[in-house]
């Protein structure tokens, strides 16, 4: 990812949560606009930046499928551990897509749907779980709020883009999450994985960059 340092950059940062993304992402940028559903992520998502720097920081509750921004308004936007619970993939791509500028960077990061356990859950070899008997299952071990969540492949999110009409430049790359976002009773196994090197080879999560190109503009 690119920051340009421009005295006039802006960042929108969707689903900000407590916003610990958003300070870090944000650090070259003047503008910075924080989105969450959650008043009380958003309160928190103050305290976190506001005691850090001297920011124009804009505290916004929205939804990520209908942004309340007009088109082309920033220059970096991020969406970290989000997609997997919109409802709608599509629109929120497409909304994502809509609020950038041109030449502008769009990152997505969301868990791989493949790893070895439910990363929301520790559940083990969950992605192995025949769709049809999921609802059973999660209201046996009461987990049915697991039926709301639908991780995304990289394959997917790709044709998503493209049926959006974006042909511009998108990379993929492996994420290994610091162990401090991993829940406490999973760290074990993590550090033995970790040190083993086995995420390096199924990782725990993908980012996808999206630059967004000249051609792209006014399809999103």
């Amino acid at each position: 990812i690119s920051s340009k340092k421009i005295e006039h950059d802006n960042y929108l940062d969707v689903g900000c949560g407590y916003g610990v993304n958003s300070s870090i992402f944000g650090r070259d940028f003047k503008d910075v606009v924080c989105l969450d559903l959650s008043a009380k992520n958003l309160e928190e998502c103050r305290r976190r930046i506001s005691s850090k720097s001297n920011k124009n920081l804009s505290l916004v509750r929205g939804d990520a499928q209908s942004l309340p921004f007009k088109r082309e308004s920033f220059d970096l936007v991020s969406a970290f551990s989000l997609i997997e619970h919109v409802p709608d993939k599509r629109e929120m791509l497409k909304e994502l897509l809509r609020v950038l500028k041109e030449d502008g960077e769009l990152v997505l990061q969301f868990p791989n749907k493949y790893f070895f356990m439910e990363l929301h859950t520790g559940l083990p070899a969950y992605f192995l779980i025949p769709s049809f008997i999921k609802p059973w299952f999660l209201r046996k071990i009461g987990y049915e709020g697991l039926l709301e969540i639908n991780i995304p492949t990289i394959r997917e999110i790709k044709k998503l883009i493209e049926d959006l009409g974006v042909s511009g430049e998108i990379k993929k790359t492996k994420v290994i999450y610091p162990i401090e976002t991993i829940p406490h009773g999973l760290r074990w196994i993590y550090t033995i994985l970790k040190r083993l090197k086995v995420l390096n080879l199924v990782p725990l999560g993908w980012m996808v960059c999206i630059k967004k190109s000249k051609e792209q503009k006014g399809t999103a």
